[in-house]
C-alpha cells in the first residue's frame, strides 16, 4: 500500500513540476500581480501600536490533490508557540489560521512568527495588514522564491521592510541574492525544553519504509538486538491525512514519546531530529537526498549529517552524546524577543542583537 501511494505521489510530484517548468514564469508573474491587488502586505508604523500580546498559531491544510499530511509542521507549532511563551512570558494569547491564508486573516491584530517552509506554489502566506510577521525560521522552497522575485520586481520596496531570519543557508543566501535583509536564525524546534533523567531503553527509527529497511540492514545486529526497536515516519496518509482535526494531539503524542521512551533517535527527518536534539535525546541523522544546505543546514555545527554510504561502511557513531544546546536556545530565545518588540516598534539594542545572531550562526558543539 505505501509503495503504491509514494508512486503516486512521485507521479502528482512529477507533473506538477514539469507544468511549473512549461508555465513558471507567466504562473508567477500572475500570482505576483494578483497579490499586489490585495493590497499592502505589512501594518504601517503608525499602525504598531495595536500589536501586543495576541499571536498567531499556524493549523495546515492538504495541499489539493495529495492524501498526505507531515506531522512535523504540528511539531513546528508547537515548538514556535513554547518559544514564544517563554521568550514572552505565559500571558500571550493565540489565534489560530491557515499557515497559507495569512494574506486572508481577519481576526484581531496579531503577531505572526513566520516559522515555517513555504511552498505549494502560493503567496498567500504574506499577511495583510493585520497580521505583523517577525520572519525567524523561514524557508522558502524553490518555486515561492521565483514567486517572491517576480513580486519583488514589481514593487521593490514590499519586502524590503522585513528582515528575514532564515532556518537554513539555502534560504539565507536567496534572501541576499535579492537584496533583502537577513540572516541565518536556525529553527525555533531546537529551544524545546529539555528532558529530565529518566531510564529509557527504545531505538527508533523515524523515516519512510525504505528508507528504515535500509537503516535496519546496515545497524549492527549487536545494536538492534540491544533494545526494542520502534518503526515510525512522521506522515500521515489516507483518509486520516484530509481529516482537519486530530493531527496536533498526535504530533503532540508522538513529541511526548520520544521524551519519555527514546534512548536514541535515527532519522531522516529534520523535525525529529531538531525537537529531540532540544530534548537532550542522542540522535543521529542520515539524509537520503544528500540536500544539506537546502534542507539539513540547520544542523549544521550540532550534529554530523550523515549519507547512507556512511552508514554501510561503519563510519557512523552510533551512540552519540546528546550536544549540549543551553547556550543556542538562550541566544535563540532572546534573538526571538528582541525580533518581536523591535516589530512591534520598540527600540532595541541593535548590536545586542547582531551579537545574537552572529552567536547562533556560529553555534558549533564541542
Amino acid at each position: 500500500m505505501f509503495k503504491a501511494l509514494r508512486k503516486r505521489l512521485r507521479a502528482k510530484q512529477a507533473q506538477r513540476l514539469a507544468q511549473s517548468l512549461r508555465e513558471g514564469p507567466a504562473r508567477h508573474l500572475l500570482a505576483a500581480q494578483a497579490r499586489l491587488a490585495m493590497g499592502p502586505v505589512a501594518p504601517l508604523r503608525a499602525d504598531l501600536g495595536r500589536f501586543g500580546g495576541r499571536f498567531i498559531r499556524y493549523t495546515y491544510k492538504t495541499p489539493r490533490g495529495l492524501d498526505v499530511r507531515n506531522l512535523g509542521d504540528y511539531l513546528q507549532s508547537e515548538a514556535t508557540e513554547l518559544a514564544v511563551r517563554a521568550a514572552m512570558g505565559e500571558a500571550v494569547a493565540f489565534t489560530p489560521w491557515p499557515r497559507n491564508a495569512l494574506s486572508w486573516y481577519d481576526g484581531p491584530p496579531a503577531i505572526c512568527v513566520m516559522q515555517g517552509w513555504y511552498e505549494h506554489d502560493t503567496l498567500r502566506f504574506l499577511p495583510n495588514r493585520n497580521v505583523l510577521p517577525v520572519w525567524v525560521g523561514t524557508h522558502f522552497e524553490r518555486a515561492t522564491r521565483e514567486r517572491l522575485a517576480f513580486l519583488a520586481a514589481l514593487d521593490r520596496d514590499l519586502l524590503t521592510d522585513w528582515e528575514f531570519g532564515c532556518r537554513d543557508l539555502s534560504t539565507l543566501e536567496w534572501c541576499r541574492s535579492q537584496g533583502l535583509a537577513a540572516y541565518f536564525s536556525r529553527c525555533l524546534t531546537l529551544t524545546l525544553p529539555t528532558r529530565g533523567p529518566a531510564r529509557r531503553d527504545k531505538l527508533f527509527l523515524v523515516g519512510p519504509d525504505a528508507w528504515r529497511e535500509r537503516v535496519q540492514n546496515a545497524l549492527p545486529r549487536a545494536l538492534r538486538e540491544a533494545r526494542p526497536v520502534v518503526c515510525a515516519d512522521q506522515l500521515v496518509t489516507g483518509e486520516r491525512a484530509l481529516a482537519e482535526r486530530g493531527h496536533l494531539p498526535a504530533a503532540k503524542t508522538l513529541l511526548q514519546t520520544y521524551r519519555d521512551e527514546a534512548a536514541l533517535v535515527i532519522t531522516s527527518r529534520i523535525h525529529c531530529a531538531q525537537p529531540c536534539l532540544a530534548m537532550g535525546i542522542p540522535v543521529v541523522f542520515i539524509d537520503p537526498v544528500n540536500k544539506e544546505a537546502e534542507r539539513f543546514s540547520t544542523l549544521r555545527g550540532l550534529i554530523p549529517i550523515h549519507s547512507f554510504d556512511d552508514l554501510e561502511a561503519g563510519k557512523v557513531d552510533l551512540a552519540p552524546e546528546p550536544p549540549d544546546l543551553a547556550p543556542l536556545k538562550r541566544a535563540m530565545l532572546e534573538n526571538l524577543r528582541l525580533s518581536i518588540l523591535e516589530a512591534c516598534g520598540d527600540d532595541v539594542e541593535r548590536a545586542r542583537l547582531a551579537d545574537l545572531r552572529a552567536d547562533i550562526a556560529a553555534f558549533r558543539c564541542r
